[in-house]
Parts: structure tokens; sequence; C-alpha cells
């Protein structure tokens, strides 16, 4: 199981992203292949201009130290993501 930034959209002025749990299960059972994968949303991260605002899926806010609790780094690679998104387009 981890926990992976998915890629940010534009949301008006906004741009958004989720931060999701993956988990990915798979074992072999005889001759085939049990295998079984999900993912689920932890929390969403939200930029507006300078301002990024972090919400668990309770609606409650996080703290940058909870978020890297979660995904070491992910608030530089969110604004790094946002910019990318914005210089593609425009």
């Amino acid at each position: 199981m981890n926990v992976v930034l998915e890629a940010p959209r534009r949301a008006g002025r906004s741009v958004v992203a989720a931060l999701v749990r993956r988990e990915l299960w798979a074992a072999r059972c005889g001759p085939a292949v049990a295998v079984q994968a999900g993912k689920e949303p932890v929390a969403m991260l939200i930029l507006t201009g300078d301002r990024v605002t972090a919400l668990d899926i309770g609606n409650r806010a996080l703290t940058e130290d909870t978020l890297d609790s979660l995904c070491p780094g992910v608030l530089a690679r969110f604004r790094a993501a946002a910019a990318d998104l914005e210089a593609r387009e425009g």
C-alpha cells in the first residue's frame, strides 16, 4: 500500500489534485494468479494563487507535517505539477 499524488486538474482559478492510497495484492493459486487492486482518496490538495489548502475526506484541514507523513515531499511535487499544468495550458 502506498499514497501517491494524482495528476492535477484545473478547476476555475484553482488547481486541484487528489492524494490517494493504492493497494495491489497478488497471489499464485496453482496454475492461476489472483490479483486485486484498489484506490481510495486520502486528501484533496487545492492551489489558489500561492496558497495550498489540504483537506482530508472528512473536509478537515491537514497540516504540512501530516501531508509529509502520508507522502513525503508531496507539497513540492504538487506545486511543480501545478506549474507544469499552467505552462502547458497557459
